[in-house]
């Protein structure tokens, strides 16, 4: 693109041209030229010996003298250098207005710039013109250091290629030994996850009480990057998917099933579980087989259990684990505070107790609430036996507590603690006194008389009868 020096000098060229051609704008250059020769040959034809000659044009005699030769010879020159000087101006007027074209009609083009183009004009379309180059340069230049990177990249990647083609003989085997290399150790990781998935599948067989889903093995394998296991389940004796089939309970509990195992292992550094509501979601024929999991469990490893659920505390009790049980209660201003859990038995009976001996509590509030709490505690011991027995003879946790639910009255409950499914209420009175104590018939009586507001007699006496009553309930069962 030209810059403003190669515009203003081209313009310059063109004003002196056409100055130089006004200058010598005077002259016919043709005509002087044309006289000029007409002169040359009346000289050339002039005989010089002469001392005038005629005129060979229009005859007049003795005009061509020696005067007119020397004048005629000095005009001819002049007219001659006249013609030579408009020429002159002429060519460089044409040679000027050339390159003024040459520079500025491409400008214009590019614009599409209509009329004459003056000094300003292309003096501005020049500059914008190498303002567009000047971009386009840069445009190029960037591509060009893109297009660059990558045929760099792509020579050294070629230069990969033909490392990797002339050594392709030894690419087969090495893809063969690595997928030699990735199923052995599926089957070595398998080997070592055996005793895992042994003992998950036992848990399962504790846990999936009264379920139609049969675990039968559990494998890892590799699938592209990602490793999984796989759960051959088994649902009424057909394969199936265990998401598919499985309640949210089951999948809880196989979960259990599989993450004790794994934390067990010798080689794992921590010495110890910790297991958040494992109970939620469950029915009540698995809690049992829980609490023998979490039994088993706790043999090599402290096991720390949290949940809501009472299931799993009482299934505990029942079964007679060892088992340290805690109860956390969060007071005011997020206070927490923690004690010994107790049995339902002994809490009612430890709340009798306090509200027996309360001197704070009107009388006619514990005349009704402590025959209450020391029901409540007969009733809790009632259903501690008939789940005790349950668990003895191998009945469903269910069907205990459809049993439950049916014993609607105290006397219910103590029928089927003491005589079981088949006893009556005509035998109860018979069995209480042989099997538990003497007393019983009568704070049974009590009992009932206080849950309808028609006891009178000593609350703390009613408590010690009643805590009697329970101990020789438990250990008559």
């Amino acid at each position: 693109m030209p810059d403003d020096e190669a515009v203003a000098s081209a313009w310059d060229a063109v004003r002196s041209g056409d100055e130089a051609v006004v200058a010598a704008a005077g002259t016919d250059a043709e005509r002087a030229m044309a006289i000029a020769d007409l002169l040359a040959r009346a000289l050339a034809v002039r005989d010089p010996a002469r001392l005038a000659d005629d005129c060979p044009v229009c005859r007049t005699a003795g005009v061509l003298d020696e005067a007119w030769a020397t004048a005629a010879a000095a005009e001819a020159e002049r007219l001659r250098q006249q013609a030579a000087a408009l020429s002159a101006a002429t060519r460089q007027r044409d040679a000027a207005r050339r390159g003024w074209d040459a520079l500025a009609e491409p400008l214009c083009a590019a614009a599409e710039h209509a009329g004459d183009a003056d000094l300003e004009t292309v003096l501005a379309l020049a500059a914008r013109a190498r303002d567009t180059a000047r971009r386009a340069r840069a445009l190029l230049e960037e591509q060009d250091t893109v297009w660059r990177g990558r045929v760099e990249a792509t020579a050294a990647w070629l230069a990969d290629a033909k490392q990797v083609r002339n050594e392709a003989h030894g690419l087969k085997a090495l893809k063969a030994a690595e997928r030699w290399l990735k199923a052995e150790a599926d089957v070595l990781r398998n080997q070592r996850f055996a005793p895992i998935a042994e003992q998950a599948i036992a848990n399962w067989e504790l846990l999936k009480h009264q379920s139609n889903v049969e675990l039968r093995d559990i494998t890892l394998r590799t699938v592209g990057r990602t490793r999984q296991a796989d759960f051959d389940v088994r649902a009424d004796g057909q394969d199936a998917d265990a998401l598919g089939v499985m309640s949210q309970g089951e999948l809880l509990a196989l979960a259990v099933s599989v993450f004790l195992p794994r934390a067990g292992l010798d080689e794992s550094p921590f010495r110890f579980a910790v297991i958040d509501d494992p109970v939620q979601s469950m029915d009540p024929a698995k809690v049992d087989g829980l609490a023998r999991v979490l039994a088993n469990a706790a043999k090599t490893r402290q096991l720390v259990v949290f949940t809501h659920d009472d299931r799993l505390p009482e299934a505990i009790r029942r079964l007679k684990i060892n088992a340290h049980v805690l109860q956390v209660n969060r007071r005011s201003q997020s206070r927490v505070a923690v004690s010994e859990s107790l049995t339902p038995v002994r809490r009612h009976l430890d709340n009798a107790k306090l509200m027996a001996k309360s001197t704070t509590i009107p009388d006619e509030v514990r005349q009704r609430v402590v025959p209450s709490l020391c029901r409540d505690a007969v009733e809790a011991a009632c259903a501690e036996v008939i789940r005790a027995r349950a668990v003895a003879d191998g009945k469903a946790a269910a069907d205990v507590d459809d049993e439950l639910r049916a014993a609607r009255t105290l006397r219910d409950q103590l029928v089927l603690a003491l005589l079981g499914d088949a006893g009556s209420h005509a035998a109860l009175s018979q069995a209480l006194a042989q099997r538990v104590s003497a007393d019983a018939p009568g704070v049974i009586a009590a009992l009932n008389a206080g849950a309808h507001g028609e006891y009178d007699g000593s609350p703390l006496k009613l408590y010690e009868r009643t805590r009697e009553l329970v101990h020789g309930l438990m250990a008559a069962a």
